[in-house]
């Protein structure tokens, strides 16, 4: 297997990065590895998520309203530096739901921080884990609104509401005066940009998807991408 432990799976939401963070998990246990898996968020059993910020503030929906850009940087990188102490001393690979770009760097955006403040952030968590040698798996869409319709579509109007409802007033929202559904897709047009350049820059391991619905076809190309024997047939990502 290709040498790493700590596989991010990026994409917006709804691109299929939690199933396929799962099915890599599964995979490299089948294949004698110790995985975990990480979701991007807390979950009702896990409410202390290590490497979120939003989590620890009162206001995770509205992080804004309780710390400034360089108090969330200098929060987030304390998480990534303790996480990776004890993840040094483990063999076991970690399997992320997003968290480089889809996370806290999400939250930053949202905050209004720059391109070059978010560039030198990711740096920087990158190199916190750089003894871990990460590896990228990124998902892309080439028609970005009719992939976000979609899912909220496939998630319910609620969903949607709740998405429109804390992204849109944050203050990169504000700013440009953004609303609705639309004031939703121009801030993933500006997130997708900057993940792109992102990714383009990193100097690591690294596997682009274009995500058009083939499923068997992209984990074969990760599954070759890690150096792991293909997996058996698989149902694919539900939105």
């Amino acid at each position: 297997m290709r040498e790493t432990r700590f596989i991010f799976v990026e994409g917006i939401m709804g691109s299929g990065k939690s199933t396929t963070a799962q099915f890599l998990t599964d995979q490299l246990r089948r294949n004698g590895f110790a995985a975990r898996f990480m979701l991007e968020g807390p979950t009702v059993d896990n409410p202390n998520h290590p490497l979120r910020v939003a989590t620890d503030l009162p206001h995770p929906n509205a992080v804004w309203r309780d710390v400034t850009i360089a108090e969330y940087i200098a929060r987030s990188l304390r998480k990534w530096h303790s996480f990776a102490r004890e993840a040094e001393q483990s063999a076991t690979i970690t399997v992320c739901d997003g968290l480089l770009f889809h996370g806290n760097m999400t939250d930053l955006l949202l905050m209004n921080a720059e391109p070059p403040v978010l560039r030198r952030y990711v740096a920087r968590v990158l190199e916190s884990i750089r003894d871990l040698d990460p590896t990228v798996i990124y998902f892309s869409h080439a028609d970005l609104g009719r992939a976000l319709r979609a899912v909220c579509d496939a998630r319910g109007s609620a969903w949607e509401a709740y998405q429109v409802g804390w992204k849109v007033p944050s203050p990169y929202g504000a700013q440009r005066s953004l609303g609705g559904f639309d004031g939703l897709v121009r801030i993933y047009r500006a997130y997708c940009a900057l993940c792109d350049d992102l990714f383009a820059r990193l100097a690591l391991p690294k596997l682009a998807i274009r995500n058009e619905g083939d499923w068997a076809a992209y984990y074969r190309d990760i599954l070759t991408f890690l150096q792991l024997p293909p997996a058996p047939p698989a149902a694919p990502p539900t939105k």
